[in-house]
């Protein structure tokens, strides 16, 4: 229960430390929800499923074009979904507004994701 709260506290601190960004969440690979600072209107189920499948599509092209560590940043008229692995089998999701700056939101989420990776590894 412990480590859970330091995810969620880990989460809301990035959240809170970059305003651009309006939801955070750690997810297993196997699309389990581990942690999360998302905002009410957004639907975990459904962006947990798509993290999952984004993930998955990078990883496979990735391996096929023969290129190595696998991050997503996908942009849309409403803003940026960024994913990015977190260590032991975890991704980081990130759903930033279209203000947001892309060369500053992956270094942040790799600082959040060693962060992340820290917490999981640490004993209990």
């Amino acid at each position: 229960m412990r480590r859970v709260r330091r995810l969620n506290d880990a989460l809301w601190r990035f959240t809170a430390g970059a305003p651009d960004v309006h939801a955070t969440a750690l997810v297993s690979e196997d699309g389990f929800l581990l942690g999360r600072a998302l905002s009410a209107t957004l639907d975990e189920r459904h962006a947990v499923g798509l993290t999952h499948a984004m993930l998955d599509l990078a990883e496979r092209a990735s391996a096929e074009l023969g290129r190595g560590r696998h991050e997503v940043l996908m942009p849309s008229p409403d803003g940026y979904a960024a994913a990015l692995p977190a260590g032991s089998g975890t991704v980081l999701l990130s759903l930033a507004q279209g203000s947001a700056d892309p060369g500053a939101l992956l270094p942040r989420m790799r600082s959040a994701a060693t962060d992340l990776r820290q917490i999981l590894e640490s004993q209990r």
